[in-house]
């Protein structure tokens, strides 16, 4: 994917700045960059979203930007006239995107390519200029435009902090970036909950899944899929022979146990077909 002039120039001003120290160059900033409009383009394809230049800022359907730096901003469908806002300013040298979430902001004039978005109430007065936009298909309901809409939130997010942690700290020891620590991290800041808060509620969820599964319980795990136990057959004694040496060894017989067990969606399966097979 050929990246544009407009993002070139952005990023040489920057680097120029030298916004980003001396441990990266020009050229990795743009392998960066073109690995993080290939996740964008691909959200597109999977969501089914449609690439616009323009749109009203009333039109009933959930928006998806990207800024010249790859910030995101999602407007989720209008309700009386306010939307749900959320943006993640995805810094090169953060752990953890800076988000702003806000519930009832009100979008000024038209939302338009290469312009920022203005904002009349809200915690946030304007975005940064858009540099693509996209919206969700009008034939679907509200609910199931804003349901994308946040999965491809999360999914840009996080994989453009993992693509910055490639990036600029390939030799640090730091820990992945889908740890425990971080999705805590991730979360906290998307909801506006203390590190202990969140934490504690994916603990809980934890817990509450362990225990259904021990219960005898199918326990969905939305569009991932299921576990449950099921149960593994006996197995009567028998005689084997030792790839040592070639000898005969006795295998004790086994009692029948309950072992957990996953079933993928066709959902997740379809989404994992698409993932790049590594050489």
């Amino acid at each position: 994917m050929e990246i544009s002039n407009k993002v070139k120039d952005h990023l040489k001003r920057l680097y120029d700045k030298e916004a980003f120290g001396d441990e990266v160059n020009y050229d990795q900033l743009l392998e960066n960059w073109e690995a993080k409009e290939r996740l964008f383009e691909g959200q597109l394809n999977n969501l089914n979203m449609e690439e616009v230049s323009l749109l009203q800022g009333d039109v009933p359907r959930a928006l998806l930007g990207i800024s010249y730096s790859g910030s995101l901003l999602a407007l989720y469908v209008p309700n009386k006239g306010k939307r749900i806002l959320e943006y993640a300013s995805i810094k090169f040298r953060d752990d953890v995107p800076g988000w702003i979430k806000d519930e009832a902001v009100v979008v000024k004039d038209s939302i338009e390519q290469d312009k920022a978005v203005y904002f009349s109430q809200g915690k946030l007065e304007h975005s940064s200029p858009l540099y693509r936009l996209a919206a969700l298909p009008l034939n679907l309901s509200a609910a199931e435009q804003d349901r994308r809409l946040s999965e491809a939130m999360i999914y840009l997010s996080n994989g453009f902090m993992k693509l910055n942690l490639n990036t600029f700290h390939p030799n640090d020891p730091a820990p992945e970036h889908f740890t425990k620590r971080n999705m805590v991290a991730f979360l906290g800041k998307k909801f506006g909950l203390t590190q202990q808060m969140t934490k504690d509620i994916i603990e809980d969820y934890q817990t509450l899944v362990e225990t259904g599964i021990l219960m005898g319980e199918s326990i969905s795990l939305g569009r991932i899929g299921r576990l449950k136990l099921k149960t593994k057959s006996p197995q009567k004694a028998r005689i084997i022979k030792s790839p040592q040496d070639g000898s005969e060894i006795t295998v004790p017989a086994k009692p029948a146990i309950m072992v957990p067990k996953i079933s993928f969606s066709d959902y997740f399966k379809d989404r994992s077909a698409t993932v790049p097979v590594e050489e």
